[in-house]
């Protein structure tokens, strides 16, 4: 395999997913191919100045580009979920009935495919954790901020 075309091999449950990257084509675009236990389910032309990125909850796998996330039940392979954002997406965290984006100057809480809600952000946001119902941010100046996350919105706390 060259080094343009990459794979990654998640197990989620007892099934196999394997992710192929083309980046022959970076920065301007990528190709993913998404296949469950070996059978080929669909590819995807990417931003390409991002690689994708990879996330697992419960027996749902997930990935994101610089612009989409993709996601897709192992149990019912045929259901692919997406959603796009207009910003560079940093990190993805599955919740209860939907996500929560951080991107790179907004947090965003995404239900039922539509976003519900948003925080902006000053500086650029470069990584998240969740602590109990909180999300917290770091920028990239060294910031630390906390926003609380609930079946509704999006709050910041001090």
């Amino acid at each position: 395999m060259s080094s343009a075309h990459a794979e990654t091999v998640v197990v989620v449950g007892d099934h196999v997913v394997l992710v192929t990257v083309d980046s022959q084509d970076a920065p301007t675009s990528l190709e993913v191919t998404l296949h469950v236990d070996g059978r080929r389910l669909r590819s995807f032309e990417e931003e390409g100045w991002r690689v994708p990125r990879y996330g697992v909850a419960d027996l749902t796998f997930f990935w994101w580009s610089a612009r989409r996330v993709v996601s897709v039940s192992v149990d019912a392979p045929d259901q692919i979920e997406q959603l796009g954002a207009d910003e560079d997406i940093v990190v993805v965290f599955r919740r209860p009935g939907g996500w929560l984006l951080v991107c790179e100057t907004s947090l965003r809480l995404v239900l039922g495919g539509q976003e519900v809600a948003r925080l902006e952000y000053g500086d650029v946001l470069t990584d998240a954790v969740i602590e109990g119902e909180q999300v917290v941010l770091r920028d990239a100046a060294g910031s630390v901020n906390r926003a609380a996350v609930t079946s509704r919105g999006l709050s910041p706390v001090a």
